[in-house]
């Protein structure tokens, strides 16, 4: 019985070893760790999700912004290229950026104006959303044919409620 139970072992190990391996490689490295959020890039698309729960042969994620469970093999999700958002590395906390385009018929005083008034609202309603003793910074980052492309740099520390700071 040993025997047999060995000859299948050996045959099928194909299968099952590298997710093993790649289990045991992501619980001892400590990068990817229960309750951290991470930023997955899969075929373009990025999805925000929570670690859940890691085990041998697969991890457990929360997709944060549609708010289901999802199952991935550990040889996979070590493929990916994925960004754990909670493991910054500044004391600011995370930078975040939001990407505006701005039509030309609007002022660059305009536009810094506007981000003064909503970085004033931040302050006053959702200051815990962001670290606001951090101001946020407001760039050009591009120039299309129809409008400026603005980006909004932020810090936060509250990575779970990351979705709702960005909105």
């Amino acid at each position: 019985m040993l025997g047999f139970v060995g000859v299948m072992l050996a045959l099928t190990q194909a299968a099952w070893a590298p997710d093993i391996i790649s289990g045991l490689i992501i619980l001892n490295s400590n990068m990817v760790e229960e309750g951290d959020i991470l930023q997955i890039t899969h075929e373009g698309k990025k999805i925000h999700a929570s670690v859940y729960k890691t085990k041998m042969m697969h991890t457990e994620l929360l997709d944060i912004s549609n708010n289901h469970r999802m199952m991935i093999k550990n040889t996979q999700l070590r493929a990916l290229f994925l960004q754990n958002l909670s493991k910054f590395a500044s004391a600011k906390g995370l930078r975040e950026k939001l990407t505006f385009n701005i039509g030309y018929d609007v002022s660059p005083k305009d536009v810094g104006s506007f981000f003064e008034k909503v970085e004033t609202l931040l302050q006053a309603e959702y200051d815990e959303y962001y670290e606001s003793q951090h101001p946020i910074e407001v760039v050009i980052d591009d120039i299309g044919d129809h409008a400026v492309q603005w980006v909004v740099f932020f810090y936060t520390k509250e990575i779970k409620q990351l979705l709702k700071t960005r909105q």
